[in-house]
């Protein structure tokens, strides 16, 4: 049965009249990713992001093979947000190729959306591997207040025969949305990491053992490798619920990146702490050394001003 992928990459190239013919099989290459960064994370938490002021954010690929084409559409929040323009990246011509861009209708700045945007290499030669730029989006800011901005369903990534590398609306897992919010926080409101701040449950973690929810391992949860995070309410004023969060960059030994959160789930009056947590095992890591960053976010944006490095090992 086909798929609706016809609305992608395919119909932006017959469009420009190249008759093409797609596998359109999914084909999985773990662990490419596909992530909106704005240097160096999803979060655009930047107080100075003022009404008038623009900011770009990077639609970015990391761990591709052969990378023949990318498409992606966005939706945002219209009262905080407007697209102002989207540029091909240097990334899909960095073996030598030519890209074809297909920029479709571009943003809708009413409904808060931006139209399916493709690029591929013409002639079909020189695939890029590796990981680097894709597009780079333009906003200005038009408010205070809050944006998801969210990668739509129909944005993947195509291989030489024209079959989905990953493929949003299959791979989620595989796509990092961004958030904006420049909303200040109320006077008095402080957060950060305190006392141990972060660590891992396990600075060796051996899957055959800690891995098995059979096997008590002594501590923490049979079965599971759980990251820590500690935070104090350093302010004097509460802090609600669902409004603080931890973060913890993941990093393996070749410097492939992560990113976990783990939201506050109790108010915290001024001077209390709360330890948060993630069950790291969801992600599925493989043996290697991980290197953590960790780091805490009060009012939804505002950064502590403590940053806990270290590191664990997963092996078989």
């Amino acid at each position: 049965m086909e798929r609706k992928a016809v609305s992608g990459i395919p119909l932006a190239l017959l469009l420009i009249g190249i008759t093409l013919v797609f596998n359109i099989q999914p084909v999985r290459a773990e662990p490419t990713m596909v992530s909106l960064d704005y240097y160096g994370t999803p979060d655009v938490f930047d107080r100075s992001l003022t009404p008038g002021t623009q900011f770009s954010i990077n639609l970015i690929v990391d761990y591709v093979e052969k990378l023949w084409g990318y498409q992606f559409e966005l939706s945002f929040n219209p009262a905080v947000l407007h697209g102002v323009s989207v540029q091909n990246g240097p990334f899909l011509e960095s073996a030598g190729g030519t890209a074809t861009v297909v920029p479709g209708k571009g943003f809708n700045n009413t409904e808060g959306t931006l139209d399916l945007y493709a690029a591929a290499l013409f002639p079909i030669k020189n695939f890029p591997t590796g990981g680097g730029m894709l597009a780079k989006i333009t906003f200005e800011v038009k408010g205070y207040g809050e944006s998801p901005i969210t990668l739509g369903p129909e944005t993947g990534l195509a291989n030489r025969t024209g079959g989905w590398i990953i493929h949003k609306e299959e791979n989620p897992e595989c796509f990092v949305d961004a958030y904006f919010d420049n909303k200040p926080p109320p006077p008095g409101m402080s957060l950060d990491l305190v006392g141990r701040s972060a660590w891992p449950e396990h600075h060796h973690f051996v899957l055959s053992k800690d891995g098995d929810p059979s096997v008590d391992d002594g501590h923490g949860t049979p079965g599971y490798q759980t990251l820590y995070g500690k935070v104090e309410n350093t302010g004097n004023v509460t802090i609600a619920a669902g409004t603080y969060k931890v973060v913890w960059k993941i990093s393996n030994s070749t410097g492939f990146s992560r990113i976990a959160r783990t939201n506050g789930t109790l108010d915290l009056a001024p001077g209390e702490t709360a330890v948060l947590t993630y069950d790291v095992s969801a992600l599925d890591l493989a043996p290697d050394k991980y290197y953590v960053e960790a780091w805490c976010y009060y009012y939804y944006t505002m950064k502590g001003e403590k940053t806990k490095t270290f590191s664990f090992a997963v092996v078989s």
